[in-house]
């Protein structure tokens, strides 16, 4: 279909585009696929609005094939740039810190909240395409508090993603037996303990755990209020007494990236029965950096690149 037979607005829409717009062709070469970004998406968006049907062509300057604009192109668009920002995000990571070899059989710490099923979702997106061949599989350790992973389950057997539920009495052990008024640590050790158990089990060397940027700045101001300490955790970290490599492919990707992800693939996040959910420490360090934020915006974006900079570092010597 021409520019001409267009409605005459939405034929200066298209000029507009045109001209405005960056289009950039993304050839896959091992997949032979071609992906059009096109910007801005309202104006996009109108276009379609105006003629839902219609195919539309390239600026013949571009020299970009004929492509069909999906329905609901407004909807299609975030999703694939949300998918696309966080694997860029992801790959980022993975290249710099060396986080993923040749090899590896890495397991996914399913908890089945958000961080850790869009890291399962990136990753076995990620293994079609990266540089570095490895296998993947999934652990939920369950904690013996009555959450249903079932719905886990399902969205592994679609990544084709070996799945594995641990069983475990943590969750009696902390609150019943020890009575434990800060769970949080305690809990976090004896988890880490059981998936090394579990990975042991199915041959995996390396831990893949959701934590993302938004966890790093926290995990900094907690490390600085409660103890003392200016120390947050690191990208990929060797566990001497398990032999095991503990890799967050996320530690670049912001929460809010994360969220919509979830949202956009709904992904079958699992309810979080514990007692102590949402009354912790760190639920108080999140709600203090949104505090900050609103006074300034910036805050949380400077913590970020000043804890993934360490070169910038002037401190006492």
């Amino acid at each position: 279909m021409s520019q001409s037979s267009l409605p005459k607005f939405a034929s200066s829409l298209y000029n507009k585009l045109a001209i405005v717009t960056n289009l950039q062709l993304r050839q896959t070469h091992s997949q032979k696929r071609t992906n059009l970004l096109i910007k801005p998406k309202l104006c996009l968006y109108i276009i379609i609005q105006a003629y839902p049907k219609s195919q539309l062509f390239a600026p013949t300057i571009s020299r970009l094939p004929r492509f069909s604009l999906p329905k609901r192109a407004d909807i299609y668009y975030n999703k694939s740039m949300n998918i696309q920002k966080i694997l860029s995000g992801m790959r980022r990571a993975c290249s710099e810190l060396k986080l993923i070899d040749d090899a590896d059989k890495i397991a996914v710490g399913v908890s089945g909240g958000k961080d850790s099923l869009a890291l399962l979702a990136a990753l076995a997106a990620f293994r079609r395409f990266s540089p570095e061949r490895f296998e993947l599989h999934a652990v939920t350790i369950d904690l013996g508090l009555g959450a249903d992973y079932s719905p886990v389950q399902k969205f592994c057997d679609s990544l084709n993603v070996p799945y594995k539920l641990e069983k475990t009495d943590i969750g009696d052990v902390i609150f019943n037996v020890r009575k434990e008024k800060n769970p949080c640590s305690l809990c976090s050790k004896m988890r880490r303990g059981a998936l090394a158990g579990a990975m042991k089990a199915l041959g995996c060397n390396k831990l893949a755990l959701g934590h993302h940027a938004d966890d790093l700045a926290e995990t900094f101001l907690l490390s600085l209020f409660y103890e003392g300490r200016l120390s947050t955790f690191s990208p990929k970290a060797y566990m001497s007494r398990s032999g095991i490599t503990v890799i967050r492919p996320f530690v670049y990707i912001t929460e809010a990236d994360v969220t919509a992800l979830a949202r956009d693939e709904n992904l079958p996040v699992v309810h979080n029965p514990c007692p102590a959910n949402h009354n912790t420490q760190r639920e108080y360090v999140k709600n203090l950096i949104k505090n900050i934020t609103r006074d300034i915006p910036i805050a949380k974006e400077r913590m970020i690149s000043a804890l993934t900079h360490p070169e910038r570092n002037n401190l006492w010597n």
